[in-house]
């Protein structure tokens, strides 16, 4: 293999891999777009948008908002993440993550169609509890990204950025090797208080995925500190 070529297996580019690789994704964005379109007219003029901490509705917007404002960001988000890699200084690195990046981008799109899906279904007068549905998606988001949070590699986008596990490749790794258990145990922390309530719900949410925030940004310093450690003994 000559050096071009390995250079091009290594590099970021897209393609048509986009296609092949996410196809479920794609033809899971399409319906719910075909959804949306379908059920628009039969939506009142105007629909919930947002909910309180007891799961009881607290905002109301127009129904072009509330049918395609949270698909229209997923869509968005979702490209995005393609885009990501183009902009970044450590852009080269995401290819040693790939398959990792695959299942956080399958993640995200997942998740915030179940939540516009819950949304819309609410708008149409269907008994929908926001105040469980929300909850239990955000923890098994935090259940799965904890379980690979270890094989993000060292990026500017994608992982626990601050300004200690971007300072080196080996406090990234550090840090995001400790984080990983405390996003998954957080997570279902999360999840269990998501069934007593939404006011048990939110309080959980709080001390489990909070908390798991708070010891990843505190370990980052940590792990920042020990590098530098072992940088000038």
């Amino acid at each position: 293999m000559t050096r071009t070529d390995h250079e091009e297996r290594n590099t970021y580019r897209l393609g048509a891999w986009i296609i092949k690789e996410d196809w479920p994704l794609w033809l899971l964005l399409t319906a719910s777009l075909v959804v949306a379109v379908l059920v628009y007219p039969s939506l009142p003029d105007r629909v919930p948008i947002h909910w309180n901490i007891r799961g009881e509705v607290d905002g109301w917007g127009s129904k072009a908002f509330g049918v395609f404002g949270l698909l229209g960001l997923n869509i968005g988000l979702y490209l995005l993440f393609f885009l990501l890699p183009l902009i970044d200084p450590a852009g080269a690195n995401y290819v040693k993550f790939q398959s990792t990046y695959r299942v956080l981008r399958s993640v995200f799109v997942v998740i915030m169609t179940a939540i516009w899906g819950a949304a819309l279904a609410a708008g149409k007068g269907v008994p929908v509890d926001i105040g469980l549905v929300v909850p239990v998606v955000i923890s098994l988001m935090f259940i799965v990204i904890g379980n690979m949070l270890g094989r993000i590699r060292y990026n500017w986008f994608v992982g626990i950025k601050t300004p200690w596990s971007l300072a080196s490749e080996e406090a990234w790794r550090m840090t995001h090797r400790a984080a990983g258990p405390a996003w998954v145990i957080g997570g279902l922390v999360s999840l269990a208080g998501a069934f007593l309530g939404p006011q048990a719900a939110a309080w959980a949410m709080g001390l489990g995925i909070g908390g798991a925030g708070v010891f990843s940004v505190v370990y980052s310093y940590v792990a920042w500190k020990r590098t530098q450690g072992r940088r000038f003994s």
